[in-house]
C-alpha cells in the first residue's frame, strides 16, 4: 500500500505541472495523511483522514454550486476510480468493508 512518504515524493516531482490551487490541496491532504498514520487514536486517525480527504476533494465549484454534496461526492469518487488502473481503492474497501 502506498504510504504518506511515497505519496509526497511523488507530489514533490508532479506539482509542478499542477495548479497552484491543486498542489495546494494536494499538500494540505498529504500533511492530514502524515498526521493519520502517526497516530495511535483510532477516533483521531479517522479525523485525520477525514480532513484528509476533505481537503484533496475540496475545489472552486462556482459553476456547480447548486448541484449538491451529494453529487459532488459521487463525481469526485467516479474520478478516482476511473483513474485507480490497478483497483487498489476497490481491493481496499472490499478488504475492509466487504459486510
Amino acid at each position: 500500500m502506498t504510504d504518506y512518504s511515497q505519496l509526497k515524493q511523488r507530489h514533490r516531482a508532479e506539482r509542478h505541472v499542477y495548479s497552484i490551487a491543486l498542489s495546494t490541496r494536494v499538500h494540505r491532504a498529504l500533511s492530514w495523511l502524515n498526521k493519520s498514520e502517526n497516530c495511535e487514536d483510532d477516533d483521531a486517525k479517522f479525523t485525520f483522514l477525514w480532513i484528509a480527504f476533505n481537503s484533496a476533494y475540496a475545489q472552486d465549484f462556482d459553476y456547480r454550486y447548486n448541484l449538491g454534496e451529494r453529487y459532488l461526492h459521487k463525481e469526485f469518487f467516479s474520478k478516482l476510480v476511473e483513474i485507480d488502473k490497478k483497483e487498489q481503492l476497490y481491493n481496499i474497501v472490499w478488504r475492509n468493508y466487504s459486510n
